[in-house]
């Protein structure tokens, strides 16, 4: 599996698309833990209680 990530990697086009991918990857993790305005934890609590 190193050996064909290590192969991918040279490849310049591939490269540009995993650098792509991993990036989209933690604007995503960034962007979930961002607070919404006006939203009321609370409340939102006690829906996940409910499922």
């Amino acid at each position: 599996m190193l050996s064909t990530l290590r192969n991918a990697w040279r490849i310049p086009e591939l490269r540009k698309k995993i650098i792509f991918t991993l990036l989209m990857l933690l604007v995503f993790r960034l962007g979930s833990s961002i607070p919404v305005p006006y939203m009321n934890k609370a409340i939102i609590a006690e829906l996940q209680l409910m499922q």
